[in-house]
């Protein structure tokens, strides 16, 4: 019942405007406000406001274990009016080559390399590439000059080699064309359908064919892509386009043999390449690509519901019935049970039958609405799991549970009928303290 008594205690305490959020938690309430333009009045109010209502409600708010945490998102470039991303990309590079001025200094005190590249991801291409799949693809060509100068200015500082901001602003794309196309809520998801083959998406519909100069082709840097299947590539492409038919045929044949061939020869490379050298775990590895070897995944076994009644059985197995000791040969029954003279004993009533209560580890609570004083709903329920633990041999402790009622309305009913479960009547409380775990 905590849960439910905190939430109807503190539902008052709520922000007073929408850009605020309160996070309640008993000991740890958290208050987040989102600022523009600097205007912080919204936010200061909504701290006034809840130190006011803790002292209303004798609440003692520990401003020592008070912290406060300010987040400034980088700013992206903005569109301006002509629709155009010129200005934004030009205070993103002015940015970005005061930050060159901490790259230089670094390397005056002759920091290695991975340093340097280090400070330039996390200082200056974090400013270059922020929401970079929004903007760069509609770039004028002077602005996406002007940001690789930067990254080229940034190389010879460093001394080692940067990743462009074309490479970057493909590679994003492409993951977020992925996260799109799993996630079926996505809006954009249905912008990618697959052809009847099932290996490519189709191409979006356009008026202009400006969209094919920005595609890149991967499919020659496959692996298995070496110089006779470009060449064959190139014969079929050209019978395509001369028209002839079967000498088209003949061209997708020879290159569906030479791509075979090669990805045979790259699968056989690859499998060599583990055994060169003298590197264990790689062997290994080669040997599992070679066997096929996958490790078995151990199933959890399943419990029968007749578990209990097969153990009753099996430790109730002996029988006293007999009238001398020791079993008939061949008989395949238990052996019976003998003293130190030879004579049979008799094997307690406690020892022949077992009876397996299953113990619930945390406390379990049964909540019911009673609307109009009609409690028939409550008292069926509670009927209802008294007999499922019946019919599941789990034992219901009625010495523990406690009823607690919780009347909501202004004029309060003095008298309700008691509840009992197997003619014990339950105990009424006025509070519960609930215990995580106790049984």
């Amino acid at each position: 019942m905590s849960p439910f008594l905190y939430s109807l205690l503190t539902h008052d305490c709520r922000p007073a405007d929408s850009s605020n959020t309160i996070i309640k938690f008993a000991d740890d309430t958290t208050v987040i406000g989102l600022i523009k333009d600097s205007d912080e009045a919204a936010y200061r109010e909504e701290v006034d406001r809840l130190a006011e209502w803790c002292d209303t409600n004798n609440l003692l708010l520990n401003t020592g274990k008070t912290k406060e945490l300010i987040l400034q998102v980088p700013g992206s470039p903005h569109l301006s009016e002509d629709l155009t991303w010129t200005t934004g990309c030009s205070k993103l590079v002015k940015k970005a080559h005061q930050r060159l001025f901490f790259l230089r200094t670094l390397r005056k005190n002759h920091l290695s390399s991975d340093i340097l590249v280090n400070f330039y991801r996390c200082t200056i291409e974090s400013i270059l590439t922020s929401c970079i799949t929004v903007w760069y693809g509609s770039c004028s060509a002077a602005d996406r000059k002007a940001l690789q100068r930067v990254v080229k200015a940034a190389q010879r500082i460093a001394g080692a080699p940067l990743p462009s901001i074309e490479d970057i602003y493909r590679k994003r794309c492409l993951k977020r064309a992925g996260k799109i196309i799993k996630d079926s809520s996505h809006p954009a998801h249905r912008l990618f359908t697959l052809l009847p083959s099932g290996k490519r998406y189709r191409s979006a519909r356009t008026k202009t064919t400006s969209y094919k100069r920005n595609v890149h082709n991967l499919y020659f840097k496959k692996p298995w892509v070496n110089g006779e299947v470009r060449a064959k590539l190139k014969a079929r492409t050209e019978a395509y386009n001369s028209g002839d038919l079967e000498e088209y045929r003949k061209s997708r044949y020879a290159l569906r043999r030479a791509i075979s061939s090669s990805t045979k020869r790259q699968y056989r490379d690859k499998v060599e390449s583990h055994y060169k050298g003298s590197n264990t775990r790689s062997m290994w590895a080669g040997l599992k690509t070679l066997t096929d070897y996958k490790k078995k995944i151990s199933s959890a076994e399943v419990m029968s519901a007749s578990l209990p009644d097969e153990l009753n059985t099996f430790y109730a197995r002996f029988e006293s019935t007999s009238s001398s000791c020791g079993g008939a040969k061949g008989s395949g029954g238990p052996l019976p049970t003998c003293d130190n003279q030879g004579r049979r004993s008799v094997v307690p009533t406690c020892f022949k039958e077992t009876i397996i209560v299953p113990v619930p580890k945390k406390t379990k609570i049964l909540l019911g609405l009673i609307i109009g004083d009609d409690e028939t709903a409550y008292y069926r329920e509670v009927r209802a799991l008294t007999s499922w633990c019946q019919d599941n041999n789990l034992h219901l402790n009625v010495s523990k549970t406690k009823e607690l009622i919780v009347d909501f309305r202004r004029k309060q009913r003095e008298e309700h009928a008691p509840l009992s479960i197997n003619g014990t009547t339950v105990e009424r409380v006025n509070s519960f303290r609930f215990h995580q775990g106790s049984t």
